[in-house]
């Protein structure tokens, strides 16, 4: 979500609603920034979106995401950005990935798998 208006939430065909990292930075230590992320992830779900939130290196506030029902999560604690080639030895060195499940979209789920 950022530093976007709330108003285009409304406006724009969309599907997902990303919590910028500068809002999951402090979550654990700011219980503001808890209530703010808690509040932004029942909105998405109320609008029917999938929420991702975008965690910081060292992972700070991973367990209070998934507890206040973040569907997912992007950022270098998963992983650096691969090439498609690299994904697919990612997937098979992490058993039980299935990226068509995650915030990635489905056309560029189906294009690496096929």
């Amino acid at each position: 979500m950022g530093y976007s208006s709330l108003s285009y939430i409304m406006k724009l065909p969309v599907q997902e609603l990303k919590i910028d990292r500068s809002f999951i930075a402090g979550i654990v230590a700011n219980p503001d920034l808890s209530t703010i992320v808690r509040s932004t992830i029942e909105l998405g779900h109320n609008l029917g979106m999938t929420v991702v939130a975008e965690v910081w290196e060292d992972g700070n506030g991973w367990d209070l995401l998934e507890a206040l029902g973040c569907d997912d999560a992007q950022g270098y604690f998963m992983s650096p950005p691969l090439e498609a080639a690299a994904l697919v030895e990612w997937m098979h060195q992490h058993d039980g990935v299935d990226i068509r499940n995650t915030a990635w979209s489905t056309g560029v789920a189906e294009r690496i798998l096929g």
